[in-house]
């Protein structure tokens, strides 16, 4: 006898955008974005709208080369005055070699910051070692940063100092604008790769740093571009990034050699606005009132920009994606993007209606915001 499986596979909903049409204009700062998202199973709905600037729903991670250098046969290390920016990620990566196992983990400070190591590794004898440090601030000061292994003397050290514009600033000295890092070491190898896990968002950044016993000329990865790499006895270091997701950092040279690398992900900062039906005020079912999160499928939805996000004048692109939490229990492709632009004519009545505190006073009416 044969059986045959007609069960449909569970996909993911789609979601369709209503209003406001694209390219609109309105005066209010609040405005109502009105969706339709169609589960094939007829399952309920929750949502998540993102609204931004730019089409890209979140800022592009750019870069600047602050400092690199290297030295030799001493416990602490000073680099080349830089200046960094503020609210700019600062990520430090020492590549370092001692004679004998167990390396010392460098500390740095310097530019009025506080640098946090984000990840170490060590080849598989324990004597080149490669750390990575971030630091964040408001308010840097212009200086060289001091590199310290507590008293360890290092054969030699190797720096390379960047900075990142367009990446979360929440957290504390950086920590926002890390999403994950790994390592990986070899002995006796000519390539190595580093794997990420999957990346939370396409604006973000890959950043890699690798340390070698050889010195010889490392060839980065695919689609990478190199930041610094500098060669020195009995040592290579080396730093590259790319501005997209890339769950594999990788490099490659001649001669086979000890080696360890570390790999980054870096968060570009969010969209203005990243809002969950689950968790957020504004979603509303017009034409089921009784209807709450998660919503029927089917049926228009609305999310209103709450007061706290009341957008300035100007253009604004929105999109919205779908979960079915019976379902598939995971979003799917975006909607289409729409832009509405946000005029500096007064409130709308519409706006009055739903934002204003009116009364009467005596004959005349009022109206406050």
């Amino acid at each position: 006898m044969t059986n045959y499986d007609n069960s449909i596979p569970n996909v993911a909903p789609t979601v369709s955008l209503n209003s406001p049409s694209d390219a609109s204009s309105d005066s209010d700062t609040t405005p109502t974005l009105d969706f339709t998202g169609t589960d094939a199973d007829t399952d309920s709905i929750e949502y998540n709208v993102q609204v931004h600037t730019d089409t890209g729903f979140g800022s592009t991670i750019s870069k600047t080369d602050l400092t690199s250098g290297s030295g030799s046969s001493a416990t602490s290390f000073n680099t080349a005055s830089i200046s960094p920016g503020s609210n700019k990620l600062i990520l430090l990566a020492v590549a370092s070699r001692v004679s004998g196992a167990g390396n010392n983990v460098p500390t740095a400070t310097g530019n009025g910051l506080t640098w946090e190591v984000v990840e170490s590794a060590k080849d598989s004898l324990s004597w080149n070692m490669v750390t990575i440090l971030r630091a964040m601030g408001s308010s840097p000061t212009s200086g060289a940063v001091t590199i310290d292994f507590a008293g360890q003397t290092q054969i030699n050290a190797i720096w390379s100092i960047t900075e990142f514009d367009g990446v979360d600033t929440s957290g504390t000295n950086g920590s926002g604008a890390i999403v994950q890092d790994a390592e990986n070491s070899g002995a006796s190898v000519t390539s190595l790769t580093v794997t990420l896990g999957a990346f939370s968002a396409g604006a973000n950044a890959t950043y890699g740093a690798f340390v070698s016993e050889v010195n010889q000329n490392t060839t980065f990865g695919s689609g990478f571009t190199e930041i610094h790499e500098t060669n020195i006895t009995d040592n290579t270091g080396q730093t590259q990034w790319k501005n997209s997701n890339d769950t594999t950092v990788d490099w490659s040279w001649t001669s086979n050699a000890r080696v360890a690398g570390i790999g980054v992900e870096i968060k570009a900062s969010p969209p203005l606005i990243d809002a969950y039906s689950e968790t957020d005020s504004g979603f509303a079912n017009p034409d089921t009132g009784g209807d709450t999160h998660p919503f029927n499928s089917g049926e228009n939805i609305q999310y209103t920009v709450q007061a706290g996000d009341a957008l300035a004048t100007g253009t604004y692109y929105w999109r919205v994606r779908g979960l079915d939490p019976a379902g598939t229990n995971s979003y799917g492709s975006w909607s289409s993007t729409r832009s509405f632009t946000i005029t500096s004519s007064g409130p709308t009545l519409d706006q009055v209606m739903r934002h204003g505190n009116w009364f009467n006073s005596g004959t005349e009416q009022s109206f406050t915001f």
